[in-house]
């Protein structure tokens, strides 16, 4: 009788870790999801305010996908906040280079406003949208 109580003793521990690591997982899955959704939402509503062509849209769209996994990537290397900083500062100067030959010189400095601050962004468009509902 008491070793089906330690073997009953020792599968419900087993268990009950493995269940937080899989619910761990399924939280981790999620709020990968979710990240991705927000910034799908996020590119989509900055380059529908930027008023430019199909041709520009879509090139935009793929440099900021690319601009915002380059950042997620700088975030997974761990730097020291110095060294981070200093990296993400270097993608925010050069990675919208390449779009100067496409668009305007305010299409521009909107996206690198847009992207230096997106909370602050997205804020001012909730805002600009009550005031269009309104009048």
């Amino acid at each position: 009788m008491r070793k089906l109580t330690l073997i009953l003793l020792f599968f419900s521990l087993y268990s009950t870790t493995s269940f937080s690591q899989t619910s761990q997982e399924k939280q981790m899955e999620e709020l990968k999801i979710k990240v991705e959704r927000d910034k799908n939402a996020f590119i989509d509503a900055l380059v529908t305010n930027l008023e430019v062509d199909e041709f520009q849209e879509q090139i935009i769209k793929q440099n900021l996908q690319s601009y915002f996994d380059e950042q997620q990537k700088v975030y997974a290397l761990n730097l020291s906040s110095y060294a981070q900083k200093e990296q993400l500062e270097l993608l925010n100067l050069n990675h919208f280079n390449e779009l100067q030959n496409i668009c305007s010189e305010d299409v521009i400095s909107k996206i690198r406003v847009a992207v230096l601050d997106p909370i602050k962004y997205q804020k001012k468009n909730k805002k600009k949208r009550k005031n269009k509902k309104k009048n």
